[in-house]
């Protein structure tokens, strides 16, 4: 639940980030002291278990499916929240698990049966109902169908690096893939997001964006991982599986509570679809 409680306050915090800072700046920054912060977990772990378990020929793989996985799922993330409701946000990455069945079947590492394809339309028709209702709901003025759209490639970003990542994440710690990840992401955005401050007075953004940006990389980055990692040795990952379900609810309170969002039956329905859909293609 703390895992749960993390990501879901990471949506209100980015909220307050993208007040002031554009996506673009917030994305990398967040990554390079993501990296600056795993960075000596993973020194530490070193010490304690002896070499690297990764070779330099897999370098290559495990930073691309690190990037895609962390800084691409991010920048579609924070794009994302930027044009649309915490609410809005929540039920779209809560398709994630049947997106990422999806690839897996395309991919050829899960089948397709009857339940699988019935709960798929049930999630699906979930996000039809959400879209359908959107001018009903705010008159387009606090969500929007492009951000909708790209909270849901943050989900398929992360739902492709968890297919094809499967092998390494097996291979290597949490901590290790992590370190990759955010080290490289951070050091490959780090030009981007200088070209994106052009402009900006740095010295006038508030303690509060600051804040925030060390909040989601420290808290909802690295911490969040790696209570998911520590639980999954301790508990079958089906019943961390239902904990996650939790997410989009809790998100949305979130919403509601600090930024005053007010969702309307439309997001109840199609929430309520996506979670049954998801249900339904998983657990029963």
């Amino acid at each position: 639940m703390v895992m749960i409680f993390l990501w879901s306050l990471n949506f209100v915090i980015s909220k307050v980030a993208l007040r002031e800072l554009p996506p673009l700046f917030i994305v990398g920054i967040r990554n390079l002291v993501a990296g600056f912060v795993v960075l000596p977990l993973y020194l530490w772990e070193r010490r304690k278990l002896g070499p690297a378990t990764w070779s330099w020929n897999q370098l290559p793989v495990l930073f691309f499916l690190g990037f895609l996985g962390i800084a691409m799922n991010q920048l579609f993330f924070v794009m994302g929240i930027a044009r649309t409701t915490v609410a809005h946000a929540a039920v779209i990455l809560g398709l994630a698990p049947v997106s990422t069945l999806i690839i897996a079947i395309l991919a050829g590492q899960e089948r397709m049966n009857a339940r699988r394809l019935v709960g798929m339309v049930i999630a699906i028709s979930g996000i039809g109902v959400l879209q359908l209702a959107h001018a009903a709901e705010n008159s387009g003025r606090e969500s929007s169908l492009l951000g909708d759209f790209f909270i849901y490639c943050a989900g398929v970003a992360y739902a492709l690096f968890t297919v094809f990542g499967r092998k390494y994440t097996r291979q290597h710690s949490s901590i290790t893939m992590n370190a990759i990840a955010y080290v490289g992401s951070g050091v490959t955005l780090l030009p981007l997001s200088i070209v994106a401050a052009r402009g900006l007075n740095l010295a006038n953004v508030s303690w509060q964006a600051w804040a925030s940006i060390f909040y989601m990389a420290a808290f909802s980055s690295v911490a969040g991982y790696l209570i998911l990692y520590w639980v999954l040795r301790w508990m079958p990952a089906s019943r961390v599986g239902m904990f996650v379900y939790a997410q989009p609810v809790m998100a949305t309170v979130l919403g509601i509570l600090l930024l005053h969002e007010s969702p309307g039956p439309a997001l109840y329905a199609g929430g309520a679809l996506v979670l049954a859909g998801v249900l339904v293609s998983e657990r029963l």
